[in-house]
């Protein structure tokens, strides 16, 4: 029983955190990556896209130094965040470089 209510209480704070539906918080729990898990959470929280299916593609680690992930990946440049010249990822939905 404690194992139910333990996973209740992480589908309600997932859903909570994210808006996302009953489901979609079950697969983001599924992760086995803690830490793909909260890249993913928070990718869904900052609304920078549009389904969990792309949360969880986007949160995918590329670079163990620094932690740069696939949803960093930006057209302007090439490489992680210790490669990249100052780029801190993907461009913003202007076109424009992020700060």
């Amino acid at each position: 029983m404690p194992q139910n209510h333990g996973r209740k209480t992480d589908l309600a704070a997932i859903k909570s955190a994210t808006g996302v539906k009953h489901q979609d918080a079950i697969t983001l729990r599924g992760l086995k990556d803690s830490r793909q898990r909260a890249v993913a959470i928070r990718i869904l929280a900052a609304k920078e896209v549009a389904s969990v299916q792309e949360a969880v593609a986007g949160s995918e680690l590329l670079c163990e130094e620094c932690g740069w992930v696939v949803v960093n990946e930006c057209r302007e440049c090439n490489g992680c965040g210790c490669t990249s010249g100052g780029c801190h990822g993907r461009p913003d939905r202007d076109g424009d470089s992020a700060p």
